[in-house]
């Protein structure tokens, strides 16, 4: 397995890219880029034409690292995984063209089900996307026995434009999926680190993943109250303060970021949908329990792997943090990513990017919808060569 990351900060960087290791089928790029399709065009045109026969996808982004824990928001990071025995495929499609989040992923997952299929990346845009019922059905797709991972498109602080590129064309409403199959190895483990503060609150109005009502209350209004000063920096200061959504159809709560607000309708978008019966609690971060709880998920992908100890092995790891973290963080925001390094060890080359929404595991269910989360998803595979220097 051959891994590496190269930060690109012109288009004729690309020349230094050495074919003769990357263009091949069974090699994985990943194009972490700045929102702005405009400036990302002309490196991953020329990108695809550099590597033809790799698997291209891309995103846009609220940040983006390789393997030093520098943050970066325009020049392009791109993440190689080259498989000597694992194969890859990669499937898209446009929302337009389907009529729910919940088709699209169906559809998309039918496209890579096989008995060999062993595990999902998924990037969806960030802004139209009703990621959670994306990701549920993608679970009733393909069972629980598939490790799954992935996120959703970022646009800085600014929640405006976010796209993916399926290694052809930029998606602005849907998705790109990549399956990995025979001797590709994929684990993951998410962490949080939010705590959670007042008292429950009923969802008594919601329509999917805008939330009208609570305790019989406008939405909008509740929160106002809470956030105080901070209320006037809406939407922004909203990823300062998510809510902590108990269901009684999950046995597990799941954090719920707010993308959105409508001031005339009292409502509020958040980046999953909800449930009236549900209950909803105002979360806080604390920075120290952010940083270890990314230490705990990077320990948490190790332990799932289940790898041989007898020798290292080469790994990927391909992390989706959420904006929200980084926004809390500030100039801390590295460390999330240096304890990430620390405990996956030198074998082990990392990227990823920071996300509107992240997909990962939670509690016993293989995945679903995170906000606010630290995700990791872990590669491998049986008989793994040693990276190359």
């Amino acid at each position: 397995m051959r891994t590496a990351t190269k930060l690109i900060t012109s288009i004729f960087e690309l020349e230094s890219i050495d074919s003769s290791l990357w263009n091949f089928a069974n090699t994985l790029v990943i194009a972490y880029c700045g929102s702005g399709w405009a400036s990302a065009e002309p490196t991953l045109t020329a990108l695809r034409a550099k590597l033809p026969q790799a698997v291209l996808v891309g995103t846009s982004t609220a940040g983006h690292f390789g393997a030093a824990p520098d943050i970066y928001d325009e020049p392009i990071m791109l993440q190689f995984i080259g498989f000597a025995c694992g194969e890859i495929r990669a499937v898209s499609a446009q929302m337009p063209a389907i009529s729910s989040a919940a088709e699209l992923a169906s559809s998309l997952s039918q496209r890579l089900a096989g008995p060999s299929l062993r595990g999902l990346l998924i990037l969806t845009d960030g802004s139209q996307m009703d990621g959670a019922a994306f990701i549920s059905s993608v679970a009733a797709s393909l069972g629980e026995q598939v490790a799954v991972a992935g996120g959703m498109a970022g646009d800085g602080d600014r929640f405006a434009s976010t796209w993916v590129w399926d290694g052809a064309q930029r998606i602005e409403f849907g998705a790109v999926m990549i399956g990995f199959y025979g001797q590709a190895r994929m684990r993951c483990a998410s962490g949080s680190g939010w705590t959670s503060f007042g008292v429950d609150r009923d969802i008594t109005g919601a329509n999917g993943a805008v939330l009208t009502e609570l305790d019989g209350r406008s939405a909008l209004s509740l929160y106002r109250e809470y956030l105080g000063e901070r209320a006037d920096e809406l939407p922004a200061s909203a990823l300062l303060f998510p809510l902590l959504v108990t269901s009684e159809k999950s046995a597990e709560p799941v954090v719920r970021t707010i993308l959105g607000i409508d001031a005339d309708a009292g409502s509020i978008r958040l980046a999953g949908t909800v449930s009236v019966g549900s209950k909803a609690r105002l979360m806080r971060a604390n920075p120290n329990r952010l940083i270890e709880a990314a230490g705990a998920a990077a320990t948490g992908a190790l332990a799932a792997f289940d790898a041989p100890c007898d020798e290292p092995k080469a790994r990927a790891a391909i992390i989706v943090n959420c904006v929200g973290r980084r926004l809390i963080l500030r100039q801390r925001a590295e460390e999330e990513i240096e304890i990430a390094i620390a405990h996956l060890g030198e074998e082990t080359s990392i990227g990823g990017f920071y996300s509107y929404g992240e997909f990962g595991p939670s509690g016993l269910t293989a995945c679903a919808l995170h906000n606010q989360t630290f995700t990791i998803a872990l590669f491998g595979e049986d008989d793994a060569v040693s990276s190359p220097s």
